[in-house]
C-alpha cells in the first residue's frame, strides 16, 4: 500500500512525503521481519534451523542486491520523475508476483 502511495510522488517531489512514506513502509517491514524469523524457527526442525536460517538470510541478501541493481539501472540517466515512476511500477509488479506466489505455495507431503 505504501509502495502504491509512492506513485503520487511522481507528480512532484514533495520532500516531506518521502520520509513519511518511507516510515510507513519500514514499520510493516520490521513487524514482518520479527514474525518471519519466529515462524522460521518454529517451523524448522531443530536440527535444520541453521540451514533454514542461512537460506533465509541468503534470500534477504539476494533481494538487497537486486534492489541495488534496479536502482543502478533505472537511475543511470539521472534521478527524475520519470525514472522514479518506473521504479515504483517495477516494485508494484514484483510485489504482485510475490503475493501470487505466496498464495499458490503449497507444502508438498512426503510420498
Amino acid at each position: 500500500m505504501a509502495a502504491a502511495a509512492l506513485w503520487f510522488l511522481t507528480a512532484s517531489f514533495a520532500i516531506l512525503l518521502v520520509p513519511l512514506l518511507t516510515a510507513l513502509m519500514g514499520v510493516p517491514y520490521g513487524s514482518v521481519s520479527i514474525a518471519s524469523n519466529q515462524g522460521l524457527y518454529l517451523s524448522a526442525a531443530p536440527e535444520d534451523r541453521g540451514v533454514a536460517a542461512g537460506i533465509f538470510q541468503t534470500c534477504r541478501y539476494v533481494g538487497a542486491l537486486s534492489a541495488t541493481v534496479m536502482i543502478g539501472i533505472f537511475y543511470r540517466t539521472g534521478v527524475n520523475q520519470e525514472n522514479w515512476g518506473r521504479v515504483v511500477l517495477v516494485m508494484l509488479a514484483l510485489s504482485a508476483v510475490t503475493f501470487v506466489m505466496s498464495l499458490l505455495w503449497r507444502e508438498r507431503k512426503a510420498a
